[in-house]
């Protein structure tokens, strides 16, 4: 891998191997939880630095954020104008 950010730990590797693969063969919506400091952000800056030549979005969402505003942000990242009002629960 060309993650040029902290080395990683092998199992961490294993675990961006594994991400890499599902985002690029994938037709689905990965979700990245844990708890504090087990290395979620560690990974997904890793694995955004693999798909720099790729078309793909993040999207993070706080703790406590509920469902509709994680559903929000997710369809602003794939859509390009609006469709629903802000608001408007979904």
């Amino acid at each position: 891998m060309s993650f040029s950010g902290a080395a990683l730990l092998p199992s961490q590797d294993a675990l961006l191997h594994r991400l890499l693969h599902l985002s690029l063969y994938g037709e689905q919506l990965m979700v990245l939880t844990g708890d504090d400091g087990v290395g979620k952000t560690t990974l997904a800056t890793a694995l955004l630095s693999e798909l720099e030549h790729h078309s793909s979005a993040l999207v993070i969402c706080p703790k406590h954020c509920d469902s509709a505003e994680i559903r929000r942000k997710i369809l602003v990242q794939l859509l390009s104008d609006p469709v629903f009002d802000d608001e408007t629960p979904l």
